[in-house]
């Protein structure tokens, strides 16, 4: 596209795009940070792919596009690692056997009718932070958890969760504290297996599957909000209950304990 003076009929000129990285989380305002960025115009185009380093250039003057007049799709993610494209290139998938990456996205279409056109990246949270915390288990009894869910990819073109399968352990952090991160899901469905666990370390029979979407579901957890929250679960075999409790992510409202 070549420049347009004031005398020609403008209809065709192009706009030109300003993409503000002004309003990032303090943990993306460093120097060796980056985001991978995707800006396509309204005939999906790409008009832009690469990762963009957030030196404090980049992060004061943002970075600008020319584009077609029209509607133009700018997403960004930040934080990935195993997430990877798909064989046709229209999905970040997390392959099965992983945790979720601590992953930040932003998407937003941008009307590019005029000549300049801005957009500011505001990244939000697409992970959940699972904690299960066990008691009353007799304290000689070797266990691990599996979590599976449907959940386990981002459509590359405006970042919306997609169907595919999800499957990681927990990692334990205590002896009777277990993590694991999961991805934004899109139902319900998600299961916790807890087996127990052989002599020589390997995984043995399943004890229990609990329907841990339906459980936090139930507690009030909204895999729909713009930043996810995070969920601490405890199990209590003693006495045969469990105790869903909901972390906010961003200072919203806890909702404490609730007995399921």
């Amino acid at each position: 596209m070549t420049a347009c003076t004031i005398k020609e009929d403008r209809t065709f000129c192009p706009c030109y795009l300003t993409i503000d990285f002004v309003d990032l989380p303090l943990q993306w305002q460093n120097d060796d940070k980056s985001l991978w960025m995707d800006v396509q115009d309204h005939r999906s185009d790409v008009l832009v792919l690469e990762t963009v380093t957030l030196t404090e250039t980049m992060r004061n003057r943002g970075m600008r596009v020319k584009v077609p007049k029209g509607k133009a799709l700018v997403a960004s993610a930040g934080g990935r690692d195993r997430f990877r494209p798909s064989a046709d290139g229209k999905l970040l998938v997390l392959p099965e056997g992983y945790q979720s990456d601590s992953l930040f996205l932003h998407a937003r279409v941008v009307d590019c009718s005029g000549e300049l056109a801005r957009d500011t990246v505001r990244l939000h949270k697409q992970w959940c932070t699972l904690s299960v915390v066990v008691a009353g288990m007799d304290a000689y009894q070797r266990y691990d958890f599996e979590l599976t869910g449907a959940w386990a990819a981002f459509s590359a073109e405006d970042l919306s969760p997609m169907r595919s399968p999800f499957r990681a352990s927990l990692t334990r952090t205590d002896r009777d504290r277990f993590v694991c991160r999961i991805p934004r899901q899109g139902d319900n469905k998600l299961e916790l297996r807890l087996f127990d666990e052989n002599a020589d370390g390997t995984r043995g029979r399943l004890i229990h599957a609990y329907p841990l979407g339906e459980l936090i579901y139930r507690a009030g957890y909204d895999w729909f909000a713009t930043d996810l929250d995070d969920v601490t679960v405890k199990l209590d075999f003693a006495r045969a209950d469990i105790t869903v409790g909901i972390q906010p992510w961003d200072a919203g409202e806890n909702l404490g304990n609730i007995v399921i």
